[in-house]
């Protein structure tokens, strides 16, 4: 692979192949693909109780500009009581994908929310807090994460009780409008297993 494991890129090789987004970065081509001993995951006690009793939640993707992103923005929006962030685990971005960008419009959410947004890599950030909880779309992203941090860390569509990853709309050509329904199901499987849901004391979102 032509990119590092932090999502630099090789001094010493050319891109073999790469997609120009123009303002929105150079994304390398690669899938978003399970290692064959992927385990399956299912909500179960322990992703229930982590979330119960967790802080703070940090959803991950690839680059933070389609599925990570929308699910930090939506889960703000609608006041889901942790504290909320995202990052990409690959590539380096500046600003929402396009895509992104109008489905979260049509959501009622403000353009200056949006365009106050900006996507992080794990390079980007500090140790994770106590009680946090990390949601990844797929293995491969949580495998990035545990090479650093032993957060509880979970497969995001573990929330629905299903096994199978949330492909990646830019380079595995899922559906736009279906990945972010499908990710808005599992925010409302979150908002059923919040703090607040056990009554437990809200925390800010």
């Amino acid at each position: 692979m032509d990119a590092r494991r932090d999502g630099s890129r090789s001094r010493d090789r050319p891109i073999l192949g790469q997609i120009e987004l123009g303002s929105y970065g150079t994304v390398q081509l690669a899938r978003d693909r399970e290692p064959a001993s992927g385990y399956p995951q299912r909500v179960n006690d322990d992703l229930k109780q982590a979330l119960e009793s967790a802080r703070s939640v940090r959803f991950l993707c690839s680059g933070n500009i389609v599925r990570s992103a929308f699910c930090e923005l939506i889960g703000r929006d609608r006041g889901l009581p942790w504290s909320l962030d995202s990052a990409g685990t690959r590539f380096h971005n500046r600003r929402l994908y396009p895509e992104t960008r109008e489905a979260l419009l049509e959501r009622g959410l403000a353009p200056e929310v949006l365009d106050d947004f900006t996507p992080r890599h794990l390079d980007d950030l500090d140790d994770p807090p106590e009680g946090m909880v990390v949601l990844g779309m797929a293995e491969e992203h949580l495998a990035f994460w545990r090479d650093r941090w032993s957060t509880p860390a979970f497969r995001i569509a573990a929330l629905l009780d299903e096994t199978a990853h949330v492909a990646d709309p830019v380079l595995e050509g899922a559906s736009f409008p279906a990945t972010f329904e499908r990710l808005e199901r599992c925010l409302d499987a979150m908002a059923g297993l919040s703090p607040g849901s056990s009554g437990s004391t809200r925390r800010d979102a």
